[in-house]
């Protein structure tokens, strides 16, 4: 019997953009290491978002699709100021937890 396709775990890094690199890098380790059955999405990542697309509705889609979310959490990050959501911006909804 042929083995049953298995459609990749998603999962969420969240990262500062100055922190894009190492996101990147743990991106391709997890899915390396995983064999694919793991797939990350990572909002600095030129595959994860296309050009054109809108990047707030991306990253909604993106979160509310994960199993489960990876936080980078850095002596950077931690100091990191950002008003969220954008005041041009409605808050995300519909996330799940």
């Amino acid at each position: 019997m042929p083995p049953v396709a298995q459609h990749p775990t998603r999962l969420f890094v969240s990262h500062i953009s100055e922190e894009g690199e190492i996101a990147q890098l743990l991106k391709e380790t997890m899915e390396e290491d995983f064999l694919r059955l793991v797939e990350c999405f990572t909002s600095s990542d030129i595959g994860s978002i296309s050009a054109g697309e809108d990047w707030l509705s991306a990253v909604e889609q993106a979160m509310n699709e994960a199993a489960a979310v990876i936080v980078l959490c850095s002596k950077a990050s931690v100091q990191f100021s950002v008003d969220w959501p954008p005041p041009s911006t409605t808050p995300l909804t519909g996330l799940t937890s």
